[in-house]
């Protein structure tokens, strides 16, 4: 089946498509935000205990960089690169 569409009716289309990825952007965002800053992957120095990655959005003091976090591959953030 083949639909045509007015301008109008694509651009609507296209506005929904850009809302609703930016909307789970913002909720994979948080998720991996919260992974990074949960899941033990490090052993302090200090303490010798298994410790959170971090994140370099989150404004915690165990902020690593992106190319060692446990949600790189998955992350929507767009600055990745620059963290390496």
């Amino acid at each position: 089946m083949q639909y045509l569409l007015s301008e109008q009716e694509y651009g609507a289309l296209k506005r929904e498509k850009q809302i609703r990825t930016q909307q789970q952007n913002r909720e994979l965002q948080e998720f991996c935000t919260l992974a990074a800053e949960h899941i033990p992957v490090t052993v302090s120095w200090r303490s010798g205990k298994p410790e959170p990655w971090g994140c370099i959005l989150s404004r915690k003091d165990h902020s690593g960089y992106c190319d060692e976090c446990p949600t790189q591959r998955v992350c929507p953030n767009e600055n990745k690169e620059w963290s390496k």
